[in-house]
């Protein structure tokens, strides 16, 4: 069974594209973060990004955030515990398995 969509929006962070996609599981919700990054940003290029995606889905509640790249985002926002997965090795084990 997959995730059941339930928002989408697209926002931009200087001059970066981001795109945040909400969806629902098994009386979860997951958020799927996919955005333009730089292998060699800064430290503080990559707290600007954790702010700008905490920002974001902070209303949205979710339980598991899927991100790409790499990134310094937590686990803890406010009241929520978040499980903090990276989309890139989950879809090399989905390729492989196919």
């Amino acid at each position: 069974m997959g995730i059941k969509l339930k928002k989408i929006k697209k926002r931009k962070r200087e001059g970066k594209d981001y795109l945040f996609i909400l969806g629902e599981k098994e009386n979860k919700n997951y958020t799927i973060v996919w955005r333009e990054y730089e292998y060699n940003w800064s430290d503080e290029e990559f707290k600007k990004d954790k702010e700008f995606i905490i920002q974001e889905i902070k209303d949205w509640n979710p339980n598991i955030v899927y991100i790409n790249g790499q990134s310094i985002l937590i686990t803890k926002i406010g009241d929520l515990n978040l499980e903090i997965r990276y989309i890139e090795p989950d879809f090399k084990k989905l390729i492989n398995n196919i």
